[in-house]
C-alpha cells in the first residue's frame, strides 16, 4: 500500500466522521431550537435556541464539507508501477528528462558523450 492508497483511507474515514458529527449535530440543533422557543422568556430557553443555532450552523457546514472530502477521497488514484524506478534523474530531475543510463545525469540536448561517466549515447 503505497502513501497515497494511506491518505486516501484517512480522508474518506474522516469525511465520514464529519458527515455524521454534522447530521448528529442538526438534528440536536432542530431539537434544541423547537424545545428552547416556547421557553425564550427564560434564560434556559434562550440558551437553548442560541446552542441550538449554532449546532444547526455546524451541521449546515460540516455535512457537505464532508461530502466534498469523502467525494475527493474516493476520486484520488495511486500511480502505482507507473512510474519505473530509475527513471527519475539525479538531482531533482523530471520523469520525461533525458538521462545516462549507467550514471543517471541530465543527458543535453546533442550530446553523444556522457559528460559524467563517458558513456557513448546510441
Amino acid at each position: 500500500m503505497n502513501s497515497i492508497q494511506k491518505q486516501k483511507g484517512w480522508l474518506v474515514g474522516i469525511s465520514i466522521a464529519m458527515i455524521v458529527l454534522g447530521a448528529v449535530a442538526l438534528v440536536g440543533g432542530i431539537i434544541l431550537l423547537v424545545s428552547g422557543i416556547p421557553a425564550i422568556p427564560a434564560v434556559a430557553g434562550i440558551l437553548k435556541v442560541v446552542f441550538g443555532g449554532l449546532l444547526v450552523l455546524f451541521g449546515l457546514v460540516s455535512m457537505p464539507l464532508g461530502i466534498r472530502w469523502a467525494w475527493v477521497g474516493l476520486a484520488l488514484s495511486a500511480t502505482k508501477g507507473s512510474i519505473k524506478q530509475g527513471n527519475i534523474a539525479k538531482e531533482g530531475g523530471t520523469v520525461n528528462m533525458k538521462k545516462c543510463d549507467k550514471c543517471g545525469t541530465e543527458r543535453k540536448e546533442g550530446e553523444e558523450v556522457c559528460s559524467n561517466c563517458g558513456k557513448k549515447f546510441e
